[in-house]
């Protein structure tokens, strides 16, 4: 992917602060998937799949806060409440294992 990226960015400035934002989280997200491979032998394909989906309460509030994505109050009260609910909805899957 990184070769891919090289290439589409020929003649485009690859090294703008969005571009390494950007890549920033594109690396955290990367490493995350390998401990998510890491993890699936001890607690099982499930668990652990479903663990790695949590990564989008980081990845929402990233954008938001990070990348500087506007929200109105409204929008900002859905997204945390969804996240609430992501998070609780991990840690009973960690629980039921």
């Amino acid at each position: 992917m990184v070769i891919g990226a090289s290439l589409f960015s020929i003649g485009k400035n690859a090294l703008s602060k969005e571009t390494v934002k950007n890549t920033l989280t594109g690396l955290l997200w990367g490493t995350g998937n390998v401990f998510m491979l890491l993890a699936t032998s001890s607690v099982g394909l499930a668990i652990a799949f479903s663990m790695s989906q949590m990564g989008i309460v980081i990845s929402t509030f990233g954008s938001i806060f990070l990348l500087g994505e506007k929200k109105t109050k409204k929008e900002m009260r859905y997204v945390t409440w969804g996240s609430i609910f992501v998070i609780l909805g991990g840690i009973v899957l960690g629980i039921m294992k």
